[in-house]
């Protein structure tokens, strides 16, 4: 299944895509194939990026968990942990994505972490799932 972000991309490419061609049927012949390569070019590129993209950022991501992986042994050596990748996209100005993390030392806290383009690995915060909300996760940094 398609998420939101992807699918307003997809509608949007291809209202743009129609546009183009109208306007190339509308043209005067002279400019008409012209207008038509150029059109159907500019969709062969973006449909090449639409299915780059998402291996393009899978890729990156799966860096970026390997990171936190490391991190995460590093910082609490002998624990076990499962690491979540979000199933929400989210495009981050400071290239930050999000990774859920869950210790089987506390099964009923999950930790959300992020790891920038440069591999510094930042918490951002952790909630109970069951658990009290006031007392601090074991594994807080």
């Amino acid at each position: 299944m398609l998420n939101s972000i992807t699918s307003a991309e997809i509608m949007l490419s291809t209202g743009l895509a129609l546009v183009v061609y109208l306007v190339c049927l509308l043209s005067f012949k002279d400019r008409r194939k012209m207008l038509k390569t150029y059109s159907v070019l500019a969709v062969l590129i973006y449909s090449f990026v639409l299915v780059l993209l998402p291996m393009w950022i899978d890729y990156q991501v799966k860096e970026r968990i390997d990171t936190l992986e490391v991190h995460l042994e590093d910082r609490f050596p002998g624990e076990q942990f499962e690491v979540i990748r979000s199933d929400y996209r989210m495009y981050s100005p400071t290239g930050l994505h999000y990774i859920d993390v869950t210790f089987d030392n506390e099964p009923n806290r999950e930790y959300k972490y992020s790891v920038s383009s440069d591999g510094e690995v930042m918490q951002l915060w952790y909630y109970p799932r069951d658990a009290d909300f006031d007392s601090e996760g074991k594994f807080a940094e």
